[in-house]
């Protein structure tokens, strides 16, 4: 069985893993914010591929720290969700300071990359915004109020012009 020290360099190295993974994430989110700015399509489709490629990466190095927390915990005599850093510093459970560095790195990545990720979905509710103003405009709508004379109808008017059928 592992040593406490042992899991815990491991659990610093996975940390230090996600933090890099979250890190790369952090700067694309950053150029698909520009490029959401410019309308760049292909570079935003470009983008979205290697986010997804991080995440399967982020899957996976979360599912290995899971498992060192558990180990370690076990070999503490502690519960999963009783393990935090702040106990293993409590404990004096081995080398703890780099990891403490590590995930207060790693949490103010993930503030970081939460600001952008929110900035961008509202950059991205805007544009849609926009597209919906600009089809219902070149549509035209149909629940626009409409007046008719005393016998309901108004002969003499003729329904707006539309450049695209709805039916399409």
């Amino acid at each position: 069985m592992a040593t406490a020290a042992g899991v815990l360099q491991e659990l610093t190295q996975v940390l230090a893993g996600q933090r890099d993974v979250y890190g790369r994430l952090l700067s694309l989110a950053r150029e698909k914010q520009e490029a959401l700015v410019r309308g760049d399509l292909p570079v935003i489709e470009q983008i979205v591929a290697q986010e997804e490629q991080l995440v399967v990466q982020v899957g996976k190095l979360e599912e290995a720290r899971n498992q060192l927390v558990e180990a370690l915990a076990t070999e503490l005599g502690l519960e999963d969700r009783q393990l935090t850093i702040s106990k293993l510093l409590e404990l004096g459970a081995g080398d703890t300071s780099r990891l403490q560095g590590i995930a207060a790195e790693l949490t103010h990545v993930l503030e970081d990359l939460g600001k952008v990720n929110e900035q961008n979905k509202q950059l991205l509710q805007q544009s849609l915004k926009y597209l919906d103003f600009t089809v219902n405009l070149l549509a035209g709508q149909e629940d626009l109020p409409v007046y008719h004379g005393k016998e309901g109808n108004n002969p003499g008017e003729r329904p707006p012009a539309r450049l695209f059928d709805k039916k399409v």
